[in-house]
C-alpha cells in the first residue's frame, strides 16, 4: 500500500474512533444520564443519617432527666414503659445489660425503627446522678395520728401484737409519714422505694403509747453479669413521735362507715318518700333499712368478747327531727343522711361523727296537675238529697279563703292528724241533725278513715299507699258552685283541684 493510502485509512479511523465515542459505548461504564450526571456520594461515616437513633431521642421519648432519677430506674422505665406517642420511635426490643447507681450509668440494647428507618444498638448512658445521694432527714410533714390501722381494726387485735406485726413489716401497712430532706427540696414518703427507703420502728411506752422511730436510707442497685446487687447508704434516723396513740371507737366508726357505699340505704320504690320521713323524723330514729351485710362483719367482730375493744355498732340517720331526712313527693326522691354509729349515740342523737347524705329516686310521686292528682285524691261534694233546696243551699254556701279541713299536729308528743270539717256528714248519732251537703274523699263519706288514719299523722292515697299530707284547706264563694281544694304535701309545693257536687 502507498504512503498516500495510509495516510487515508489512518484519518477514515480517526473519525469512525470519534463517532463511536461521541455516541457512547453500549458496554462502557459511563452513567445514561449524561456526561455532566455526578456519581452518588457514600455518606461520611461522621454524618449523622435521618435513620440513626441518638441517645437524646431516648431521653425524650422516655422523658428521662439527669439528676431526677436513677440509673438503674431510667434504664427500667425505658424497658417497661412505652415511648412518648410523638416520638417517631417504635420498638419490638429492649434488653438492660447494665447499670450501676453510684455511677451514674447504663446500658441498653434496643432495636426497632425510627420514623420507619430500621436500628439496631447498644447505647451506653452516663451522668445519672442519684438523686437522694447525702440527703438525710429534716422535719417530720405528717401531723397528727400517722398510724395506720386497718389491719388492726379489720382483727380488732391488742395493741403489743400491733407492735410485733409493724416492727415485722418495718412498719410498712402501719404507718404514713412524710420527712423533708436537709439537701435540696425533696420529700420523702414511708415505705420501701426504688431510690430510698423510709421505714419504721415501734416501741410501747407510757403503758398504752407507742414511740415511733424513722429510718432512712439511699438505695444503690447495680446490674452486672445479669445479676443485680442492691446496697444501702448510711441511716439516718429520727424520732417520728414520742407519744402516739392506738386506735379508739372512733377511729373502728370511721372505718366501718368507710365500708359503706350509696347502695347502704334500702327503699322500697312501692312507696311515698314522705312515709319513711314522717316515720323517721318523729319517731326521731330511722324507718328505712340498710344493707347490713356490708357492715355485718364489724358488727359481729367487735361483740366477741376477748377482743381489744367492744362497740355496738349500728346503722342509723343523723339527726332525722332536724334535716336528717327528707322527702320530695313530686320528684319521688328521698334524701338521707344515714350514719355507723353506736347504739348509745343513735339513741341519744349525739356525739355522731360519720355520716353522709344520698337521695334515693325512683320512688311513688304524685303529678301536680289536677287530673293527674284525682288518681290519688277524690274529693266530692255530695248533696243530700239532691233536690232544689239542696242545690240552692250549695250555692249560698261559702268558705272563708284557706278555711282548714286538715293538719298534722307536729308539736304534738307524737304527732297525729287533726281533722276540721266544715263539710260534714250527718251524724248518725243524731238523727235530727241533717246536713244538705258534706264532703267525701275517694268515695268515702268519712274522711278521718282516710286523713291522718295512720302513725304519726300519715294518710292514705286512692290506691292504699301511706302518704305524708302537711294540711288540706279549703275554698269557696257564694253564688258559685265550685268548691277549691288545696294541699300541702312533701317537696315544698301547694296543690289543688276544684269539684263541685253530684
Amino acid at each position: 500500500m502507498t504512503k498516500k493510502k495510509t495516510n487515508k485509512y489512518t484519518a477514515a479511523l480517526g473519525v469512525l474512533i470519534f463517532i463511536i465515542l461521541a455516541a457512547g459505548c453500549p458496554n462502557s461504564g459511563a452513567p445514561k444520564g449524561g456526561a455532566n450526571q455526578q456519581k452518588p456520594q457514600k455518606p461520611n461515616q461522621g454524618q449523622i443519617q435521618p435513620g440513626d437513633l441518638l441517645k437524646e431521642d431516648i431521653m425524650s421519648a422516655f422523658a428521662l432527666t439527669k439528676g431526677n432519677i436513677t440509673a438503674s430506674d431510667a434504664a427500667k422505665k425505658i424497658r417497661d414503659t412505652p415511648p412518648f406517642a410523638g416520638s417517631g420511635l417504635t420498638f419490638t426490643e429492649k434488653t438492660l445489660t447494665a447499670y450501676d447507681d453510684k455511677a451514674g450509668t447504663f446500658t441498653v440494647k434496643v432495636k426497632g425503627t425510627k420514623r420507619g428507618k430500621s436500628f439496631e444498638k447498644e447505647l451506653a448512658f452516663t451522668g445519672f446522678t442519684h438523686p437522694y445521694a447525702g440527703t438525710t432527714l429534716g422535719s417530720l410533714y405528717t401531723p397528727g395520728n400517722v398510724f395506720v390501722f386497718d389491719k388492726a381494726i379489720e382483727e380488732n387485735i391488742p395493741l403489743e401484737r400491733f407492735i410485733d406485726d409493724a416492727n415485722a413489716a418495718r412498719g410498712e401497712g402501719f404507718v404514713s409519714f412524710s420527712y423533708s430532706l436537709n439537701a435540696g427540696s425533696k420529700t420523702v414518703v414511708s415505705g420501701k422505694h426504688s431510690a430510698y427507703e423510709l421505714t419504721a420502728r415501734l416501741t410501747k411506752v407510757h403503758g398504752d403509747k407507742v414511740k415511733i422511730m424513722a429510718d432512712y436510707k439511699t438505695v444503690y442497685k447495680k446490674l452486672s453479669g445479669g445479676n443485680e446487687s442492691v446496697e444501702y447508704g448510711t441511716v439516718s434516723t429520727k424520732t417520728a413521735k414520742e407519744s402516739e396513740s392506738y386506735f379508739t371507737q372512733d377511729d373502728v366508726l370511721k372505718y366501718v362507715f368507710g365500708k359503706t357505699n350509696d347502695n347502704f340505704v334500702k327503699v322500697d320504690t312501692n312507696k311515698f318518700a314522705s312515709s319513711y320521713y314522717a316515720m323517721s323524723k318523729f319517731s326521731n330514729s330511722s324507718a328505712v333499712q340498710f344493707d347490713t351485710a356490708q357492715i355485718q362483719k364489724y358488727v359481729d367482730l367487735y361483740k366477741t368478747p376477748g377482743k381489744y375493744l367492744q362497740i355496738n355498732i349500728e346503722a342509723g340517720i343523723n339527726n332525722p327531727k332536724n334535716g336528717g331526712i327528707e322527702a320530695n313527693d313530686f320528684t319521688g326522691e328521698l334524701t338521707v343522711d344515714y350514719c355507723i354509729a353506736t347504739a348509745d349515740q343513735l339513741t341519744a342523737q349525739s356525739g355522731i361523727l360519720h355520716s353522709k347524705k344520698i337521695t334515693k329516686s325512683g320512688l311513688q310521686k304524685i303529678d301536680s296537675a289536677e287530673d293527674a292528682l284525682r288518681n290519688h285524691f277524690t274529693f266530692t261534694v255530695v248533696l243530700s238529697p239532691r233536690t232544689k233546696e239542696t242545690k240552692e243551699a250549695w250555692t249560698a254556701k261559702s268558705l272563708s279563703q284557706n278555711t282548714r279541713l286538715f293538719y298534722v299536729d307536729e308539736n304534738a308528743h307524737n304527732p297525729v292528724g287533726v281533722l276540721t270539717n266544715p263539710l260534714p256528714m250527718s251524724p248518725s248519732t243524731q238523727p235530727s241533725v241533717i246536713n244538705p251537703f258534706y264532703l267525701t274523699l275517694n268515695a268515702d263519706g268519712d274522711i278521718g278513715a282516710t286523713l291522718g288514719s295512720g302513725n304519726y299523722g300519715l294518710s292514705k292515697d286512692t290506691n292504699n299507699r301511706d302518704i305524708y299530707i302537711k294540711s288540706i284547706s279549703l275554698d269557696k264563694t257564694a253564688g258559685k258552685n265550685e268548691l277549691e281544694v288545696s294541699m300541702e304535701l312533701c317537696g315544698g309545693k301547694i296543690v289543688g283541684m276544684t269539684t263541685t257536687p253530684r
